[in-house]
């Protein structure tokens, strides 16, 4: 039975074919009957709540909820399948570094795990022997198979860094001396900037540094909104690729810089991309750009790293909206958490190769002289701030 303090729709949605029988409910409309399995429990508190509300049921309705929950667990689990596929597929967790980009993100952690290393407050002389054999190892394979490039340059850096924290304490690795110096041969032959650092350890200063990161960042973050209404001006690409180089700040896993952006501009491939998407009817013929944020599998490397490329990927599009807004572009997030089908369809579309995980799309464009927008209202502080008082959980 309905209860008196129900909306007349949830009252229509409780008259579903999994209500038991009346003879007073109203016809069944078999097009409209968006009743969801939650429904059963939603006015039960005990946790018997789900077996009483289903011996109420007709046998139909028994029928209608087995076939349910059956269709929608095949549906799930053919979802995690498609993401599971992937990651065997395309990361390192089963086929460690069998390609240049796989490879590159492992020499690109080993050595970032020596700068981590080197940046503590008191090194130990000697630390990470066994990091540095690894790195080297991988550096060599590297050069043999890809040759120089940015990646190498950086890790011999960090050698470089390692072999002078040691020497500077009056600790010399011959072994290591040796492998080194021809590793910069044949990295400083090959790169064209030579005298650009790309690996090792900086010293910041305290008082530089408080002098760039007090700014009163306030108005800033209070002004951005999701935006739905652009005007006709076009964007501008230097604009875009000046939020994308300051959004390359975003801190990664290891510094594995897994993100990539993919730049939508024409008005046919926007209308198609959107169309795909399903989350922008009504505003979706005024936008003038759409990125679609992506990150690669190939920059992980365990099982424990399977939802690092969603962070890593989400992380950098957080700062991507921040670093448009900046240059004076409004946007909207569009969601992508969808079935493997649609995922297919914009893979097709643009071409996204399916060693990326689609994280993101974001609608770009101008301003409007005034615009509207959802008043979005956040959560007290006290929700979302939790404070540890060092007692145990329960």
């Amino acid at each position: 039975m309905a209860n008196d303090n129900m909306t007349q729709q949830e009252q229509r949605m409780v008259r579903s074919p999994m209500s038991d029988t009346s003879r007073d409910r109203e016809p069944v409309r078999r097009a409209r009957t968006p009743v969801e399995t939650g429904w059963l429990i939603m006015r039960e508190k005990d946790e018997h709540a789900t077996c009483r509300q289903v011996r109420r049921l007709s046998w139909s309705g028994r029928l209608w909820l087995v076939a349910k929950v059956a269709r929608d667990t095949w549906t799930l689990a053919g979802n995690f399948w498609y993401d599971f596929v992937r990651v065997w597929k395309y990361s390192s967790a089963i086929w460690t570094g069998n390609s240049q980009a796989k490879l590159a993100a492992l020499v690109t952690m080993a050595a970032h795990g020596i700068e981590k290393g080197l940046s503590l407050p008191a090194p130990r002389p000697g630390f990470g022997r066994e990091l540095i054999e690894l790195l080297l190892c991988r550096l060599e394979r590297y050069l043999v198979l890809f040759g120089p490039d940015r990646v190498t340059r950086a890790a011999v850096d960090a050698l470089r860094a390692y072999r002078d924290f040691h020497a500077g304490r009056g600790i010399s690795d011959p072994a290591l001396e040796t492998r080194l110096a021809r590793l910069e041969c044949v990295c400083d032959s090959a790169e064209k900037d030579r005298g650009l650092k790309l690996g090792g350890v900086a010293v910041i200063r305290r008082e530089q540094f408080l002098e760039d990161a007090r700014i009163d960042l306030t108005r800033f973050f209070a002004s951005r909104h999701s935006v739905r209404e652009f005007s006709d001006h076009p964007v501008n690409i230097g604009d875009i690729e000046a939020a994308v180089r300051l959004a390359m700040y975003t801190p990664s896993c290891c510094n594995r810089q897994a993100a990539r952006v993919w730049l939508v501009q024409e008005r046919d491939r926007i209308q198609g991309v959107l169309t795909i998407q399903e989350g922008a009817r009504g505003f979706k013929e005024q936008v003038p750009m759409v990125l679609v944020v992506t990150a690669d599998l190939a920059c992980f490397q365990s099982a424990g790293e399977r939802y690092q490329a969603w962070i890593d990927g989400g992380l950098f599009a957080m700062s991507l909206v921040w670093a448009l807004h900046s240059r004076g572009l409004v946007s909207c997030m569009l969601n992508w958490s969808k079935r493997k089908e649609k995922d297919r369809e914009l893979r097709a579309y643009l071409g996204i190769p399916q060693s990326e995980n689609i994280v993101v799309l974001i609608a770009v464009g101008h301003p409007p002289p005034t615009w509207r927008v959802a008043v979005s209202a956040r959560r007290p502080l006290c929700e979302v701030l939790r404070v540890d008082e060092g007692r145990d959980g329960a």
